[in-house]
């Protein structure tokens, strides 16, 4: 039995098949037949990116098989990016959320292949420069993977007038005024502040996003909203916020905020690898998050392994290594890590429900959510694993994590009250004794 006929089938039977497909006897005709797609693509009623060729007889498509990922009896040939020529009126500055200063071209408006195009990127400033790129230009702009609007060069039939001018970047970032910086030998220009709002708000959409903690709403509207609103400005500002807050803003509804607050509550359980991702570190992806934990187990240890350890697992270089010392050196990272939203488990690995750490034991350290409780410290918040009750302390700076009983009504997530017999332990007195909050 043949392909071909196989189609004509369903399609007798009802179903729709793609009528454009058309069966060749040799395969020196199939250049012509390219030839003739790629001309004909404009005049289709959809858009096509490509082509598959393929066997025709059933059989012989059983006898050549497949790899591992493709058949070997077909292949998909893509057809060139459609091109269009536009004006670029600007060249602007975004950042994201490693600091890193990317231009982009803001366009006259131009349909390509049924989408209009009014930005593209411009990569960096060696990208400008090697294809002599100015504001004015007429240029030609096509979708990178029929995708990504990118400027590809300057049109042929352009004509600069006399006041063009070659761009540069800023001296200092559009955002928060500070310097940029670009070093010799790398493509990218950098605001080094990290404390800069657009870093601040990628770094944020980055770490909500799907691949990472995954808080659903929480896109870049929302974020910016909450930022305006001083109600966030880093990652711990999230599981801070409260319904109170969140309902007196502009679209906020009931059922909005609490289902935004549910995802967030949620988000505390996340896998370490993906918590590791959203930290945003530089050239630590999932990929390499997934392979950090698998040899590492937890994140702590991670950053507590030297230099030969990490770069003794496969895959990993010094790049990577370099990447994960800077971040941690930064203190508000430090700070990050030991905030008390992210759990135990994610951070230290899955604790036993007898581990006494520091010789602190579990009924020494008492916590509940009753008004009445006679406490002698901040809130803080609790991971609860089985019938065990995990802490957060503090002690000279140093966090650590201990069991201790408390009540049966405390869950996961709860902002509850502690109090400890300080004699029980020699590491705590009363002055450098605190709870993370």
């Amino acid at each position: 039995e043949e392909s071909k006929e196989l189609l004509k089938k369903i399609n007798n039977w009802g179903f729709k098949i793609n009528k454009n497909t058309i069966l060749v006897d040799n395969f020196s005709d199939l250049e012509n037949l390219i030839e003739n797609k790629i001309a004909a693509r404009d005049n289709m009623n959809y858009s096509i990116d490509g082509l598959v060729v393929k066997v025709n007889s059933i059989q012989d498509q059983i006898d050549l098989g497949s790899t591992a990922k493709d058949p070997r009896w077909a292949t998909a040939y893509k057809l060139p990016s459609i091109k269009k020529t536009t004006i670029l009126n600007n060249i602007k500055i975004s950042l994201g959320r490693t600091g890193v200063a990317t231009p982009y071209a803001e366009l006259e408006e131009v349909d390509l292949d049924g989408v209009k195009i009014k930005s593209a990127s411009l990569h960096n400033i060696d990208y400008i420069d090697l294809k002599d790129i100015r504001v004015g230009d007429e240029v030609v702009v096509e979708r990178a993977g029929d995708v990504i609007p990118q400027i590809i060069e300057v049109s042929k039939s352009n004509k600069r007038g006399a006041d063009s001018k070659k761009f540069r970047m800023p001296e200092n970032c559009p955002v928060c005024d500070s310097k940029l910086f670009k070093k010799p030998d790398e493509p990218f220009t950098k605001c080094l502040n990290s404390e800069c709002d657009d870093q601040i708000k990628r770094s944020l959409e980055h770490f909500s996003s799907k691949n990472c903690v995954e808080i659903e709403g929480l896109g870049e509207g929302i974020i910016n909203i909450l930022f305006e609103n001083e109600l966030v400005n880093s990652i711990t500002d999230l599981y801070s916020l409260e319904y109170n807050e969140l309902i007196k803003l502009e679209g906020f509804q009931d059922k909005s905020v609490n289902n935004l607050l549910d995802s967030i509550n949620k988000s505390k359980n996340v896998s370490p690898e993906k918590l590791l991702h959203g930290l945003g570190i530089p050239h630590i992806g999932s990929e390499i998050s997934e392979l950090l934990l698998l040899n590492f187990k937890n994140i702590n240890n991670i950053f507590d392994s030297s230099e030969e350890n990490i770069l003794e697992i496969d895959g990993i270089g010094p790049k990577i290594y370099e990447s994960l010392k800077d971040w941690i050196q930064v203190e508000k990272n430090i700070s990050l890590l030991n905030k008390s939203f992210i759990l135990p488990k994610n951070i230290q690995g899955q604790l036993s429900s007898d581990e006494v750490k520091f010789g602190i034991r579990p009924e020494d350290i008492h916590v509940s959510n009753s008004p009445d409780f006679d406490w002698e410290s901040k809130a803080f918040v609790v991971e609860k694993l089985g019938s065990s009750t995990f802490v957060y302390l503090e002690n000279e700076g140093e966090p650590i994590v201990v069991e201790c009983a408390g009540d049966s009504s405390i869950k996961s997530g709860d902002v509850i009250k502690v109090k400890f017999d300080l004699s029980k332990s020699h590491l705590f007195n009363n002055e450098n004794t605190n709870i993370l909050a």
